[in-house]
């Protein structure tokens, strides 16, 4: 009876998932105006996510505390996702491309996204810099650095960015599975509840980025990429093994044979 009951509903999910189409990119290409509208989607929330994180750094007065950092850009995150929802609501290349390893975009789309991110995150810098007085910019105008006077490795930094990209990619999938049945309003603040224990956590090692966007303006616009590759190479790691987890361990599917 309880085999019966199992195989049952194994076949129930099998029925109700929802079956997603690889997107083709000549698909995206008869529709140019939806391209458009993720691209300057995309390029507008980079401009405002660099521009507003990077003020926690500005040298006012009783600014730049750890709470005051991790919970600015949480807040911001989590808004520009949901302003962007009718479109992409990514805010990250990282994330971008772990969406079209799950088989929901296409090649050319990621391509627009995420150029017009890093587009963003120049520009959103800039306005940073112009925005601000000189006197209280900050060091390289709040660019990512590793704490190496606290003793902290370069690929402890690296390290740390790897596994809580891991943790909050793996929330942006479920949450963004429909399988799960989480209304689409909750999703946004969950990002960025997720995104706030996670920097809470990692600003103190260097881990304050968990998104290539936030390290390349400063670091272009700063002219300060020493430490600029570990920002991109633990988020890349932990949104790849995230792809992984949730394709193949831990989606709703092979939760319920379990």
């Amino acid at each position: 009876m309880a085999q019966e009951q199992q195989q049952g509903v194994e076949q129930s999910l099998k029925e109700e998932t929802p079956k997603v189409a690889v997107k083709t990119w000549r698909e995206d290409l008869k529709r140019p105006w939806h391209l458009v509208r993720c691209g300057v989607g995309e390029l507008l929330a980079s401009v405002l996510l660099v521009r507003i994180t990077s003020t926690s750094c500005a040298e006012f007065p009783g600014n730049g505390s750890l709470l005051q950092t991790a919970l600015t850009y949480a807040f911001v995150y989590a808004t520009l996702v949901q302003i962007l929802a009718s479109t992409t609501g990514h805010v990250n290349p990282f994330v971008t491309i772990g969406f079209n390893l799950m088989g929901q975009l296409s090649v050319i789309k990621v391509l627009v996204i995420t150029n017009s991110q890093y587009v963003g995150s120049v520009l959103g810098s800039l306005l940073y810099k112009y925005s601000t007085p000189e006197a209280v910019r900050g060091a390289n105008l709040c660019a990512m650095r590793v704490p190496e006077e606290l003793g902290v490795t370069w690929w402890q930094t690296m390290a740390l960015e790897a596994i809580l990209s891991f943790v909050l990619f793996l929330v942006i999938l479920a949450v963004n599975d429909q399988r799960m049945g989480i209304p689409a309003g909750y999703r946004p603040p969950i990002i960025g509840m997720t995104l706030a224990g996670c920097l809470l956590m990692g600003i103190k090692y260097g881990s304050g980025s968990l998104n290539p966007l936030r390290a390349l303006g400063p670091a272009v616009i700063g002219e300060y990429q020493v430490y600029h590759l570990i920002y991109w190479g633990g988020p890349q790691i932990g949104i790849l093994v995230a792809v992984g987890m949730w394709k193949f361990i831990l989606g709703p599917y092979k939760m319920a044979k379990q």
